[in-house]
């Protein structure tokens, strides 16, 4: 489990006069030593955290998800003692694990802290391609194939230091695997803190909103809801009321529901007239976790 975190590298102060905007202060890059110290304090409270909870490091434990859920807790626990059941691909015999040093890079006990990546203020373009990286995807699709035996084969993007290059899972083992990818209800997969918290009193002065692409409408007036077509052309890309062969835009005559007439205006196109039959409800799935 790891976070992505992107932060200021300064504080804003408040302002004097009422009505100021508030001022940026620089604090500097960061030292190897100051990276350290934060990862000191965030193991110390992650382990904090995890006791008040009822979990040390190293013991067994009742987690919250057990109580709430005990079929997501077995899925995780599936997912995560599943070593027995996946290969590697490509591996030489096991060496240990070395580090490359880089600045502002510390390790304590299991935890580790990268702050090694840095953005000056003016270019856009990096950030826009590093919170773009930071809300990337577990895997892409591509990485994953299937094999004869119906094996899941998952390509990692980046050799390990022993020559591993892919991995390979039962199905039953990789569905594990992903269900622990998916996110419990109703938590956020985003949070803001400081001035770019929502309630925060500096957010509006701080936050630099979008300019408006088109004309503004009638502060009095409701804003428009986007139509079907409108909501397909955004998120999908296609515009089904273009003609195929003339390419222009098609017009929305009539909208039909009389069941007669529906009838038989397909019956004179040449298609079926029933509608296709409703699926069956499937049974639960299966347990494929029991043991």
């Amino acid at each position: 489990m790891h976070f992505h975190v992107l932060a200021f590298d300064g504080v804003f102060l408040e302002p004097e006069d009422e009505g100021a905007r508030p001022e940026f202060v620089f604090l500097g890059d960061p030292s190897d030593h100051d990276v350290e110290r934060l990862l000191a304090t965030c193991r110390h409270r992650v382990i904090r955290l995890l006791a008040r909870r009822g979990i040390h490091l190293g013991e067994d434990a009742v987690d919250e998800p057990a109580d709430e859920d005990p079929e997501l807790a077995a899925t995780l626990k599936s997912s995560i003692l599943d070593r027995e059941r996946k290969r590697r691909r490509g591996a030489r015999p096991p060496c240990a694990r070395r580090f490359e040093k880089t600045r502002r890079l510390a390790h304590q006990d299991g935890f580790s802290l990268h702050a090694d990546t840095m953005i000056p203020a003016h270019d856009h373009f990096r950030r826009q391609a590093l919170v773009r990286y930071l809300l990337r995807p577990p895997f892409a699709p591509s990485q994953l194939s299937i094999d004869d035996d119906g094996s899941v084969r998952f390509r990692l993007s980046h050799a390990f230091n022993d020559g591993t290059t892919h991995f390979v899972w039962r199905p039953d083992a990789f569905l594990a695997r992903l269900a622990a990818l998916v996110p419990r209800p109703r938590r956020h997969l985003l949070t803001y803190h400081g001035v770019l918290a929502p309630n925060h009193r500096f957010r509006s002065a701080v936050v630099r909103r979008p300019r408006p692409t088109t004309k503004r409408a009638d502060p009095g007036h409701a804003r428009r809801r986007l139509s079907h077509h409108d909501l397909l052309l955004r998120v999908y890309g296609f515009f089904f009321r273009r003609c195929d062969h003339c390419g222009g835009e098609k017009r929305v005559l009539a909208v039909i529901t009389h069941t007669p007439v529906v009838r038989a205006i397909l019956g004179a196109l040449g298609l079926d007239q029933e509608p296709p039959p409703l699926a069956e409800a499937r049974a639960p799935p299966a347990d494929l976790f029991a043991t």
